[in-house]
């Protein structure tokens, strides 16, 4: 059964959406229509979020043998869809320079480490390494590395936002951003007279822009995007959620479409098989506080020979129904 992959190599923009029968073999169909560099990684990455990385040495090989025995041909029959980046993030190393290697075992390292605040692309780490990639090297670093993640959001300003050649008022204005452009945060400056960031948007141009600008993370939007699908907020609700924030409709039903393949992945993910029968399990545990709670309550009031007064736990009883409805809806 085939099933849609998106493949990239790793430290460059080209990345390819391909329908294919495996991840290995979706990383061979990218390499024999792509034209790769000699060495590197490609990173291949299905709709389950699930990742494996492997070398681009090892797909030229199977290019080579597939043309001598003619088990395969170029013409794979993979249609070309839509080109969807990869989820990758930009980093900056910390601290102690961190050893590369040139496997994902980590058994093979380079002669030199990385030095500290390198500007580095990660990929979602796999069995306690990290793909990396940076100007001089690509590979592998321990997951346990210290690095920064460099957050990137969209511009929300109305009128836009200005960025400066340098972080001050008085500086000459380089570019002036409008809602929904796409900007890199590479660093916080404190001045004298306020708070600078300094940005680097698609294009790969740099400049410094107000610490007040209006920018939505893309990160913490993408979680709260999927914890509003949890609670069955609709795709027209979150769309124009997002319009209301400057954000252009496109930016917008790109982010909403992210945001519901991830929650489907979610949906089928072990995590999410346990969640409802938590969910219900909680609700059971109200109920029945409340219900124990409220007849504690009553039996000391009554207990008086003149009685009294007693409590009715009502407030525990309703949210517990709640979370019991959900956690069923769920199962």
């Amino acid at each position: 059964m085939s099933n849609h992959y998106s493949v990239h190599v790793l430290g460059s923009d080209r990345s390819q959406t391909i329908e294919a029968d495996s991840h290995r073999d979706a990383a061979l169909a990218f390499s024999l229509s792509a034209g790769l560099p000699e060495s590197g990684w490609l990173i291949v990455e299905d709709r389950k979020c699930n990742v494996i990385q492997v070398p681009i040495r090892e797909h030229q090989l199977a290019d080579d043998e597939s043309d001598g025995d003619g088990e395969h041909s170029s013409d794979t029959g993979a249609p070309e869809a839509a080109t969807r980046p990869a989820r990758r993030k930009r980093a900056v190393t910390v601290d102690k320079s961190p050893v590369v290697y040139r496997d994902a075992g980590l058994n093979e390292p380079f002669d030199e480490a990385l030095p500290a605040n390198t500007e580095i692309e990660v990929s979602s780490p796999a069995a306690g390494s990290i793909a990396v990639a940076c100007e001089s090297r690509s590979g592998f670093i321990r997951s346990d590395a210290k690095t920064r993640i460099l957050p990137f959001g969209y511009v929300t300003n109305a009128r836009g936002a200005n960025a400066h050649a340098e972080p001050s008022a008085q500086s000459a204005v380089t570019h002036i951003y409008q809602a929904g452009d796409e900007l890199l945060l590479l660093e916080t400056l404190k001045t004298p007279k306020g708070q600078w960031v300094k940005i680097r948007d698609e294009h790969g141009d740099t400049g410094y822009v107000y610490g007040d600008t209006d920018v939505l993370l893309v990160d913490n939007l993408h979680e709260y995007l999927i914890d509003q699908k949890k609670e069955l907020v609709g795709h027209a609700a979150l769309v124009k959620f997002l319009t209301k924030k400057n954000l252009p409709l496109s930016v917008a039903e790109k982010l909403v479409a992210e945001a519901e393949r991830d929650f489907e992945a979610f949906k089928r993910s072990p995590e999410r098989k346990k969640a409802p029968r938590n969910e219900a399990l909680l609700g059971l545990f109200l109920i029945f506080g409340g219900i124990i709670a409220t007849a504690w309550s009553y039996s000391e009031g009554a207990s008086g020979s003149g009685g009294g007064r007693y409590f009715v736990f009502y407030g525990a009883i309703i949210w517990g129904l709640y979370h019991l409805v959900k956690g069923m809806c769920g199962l």
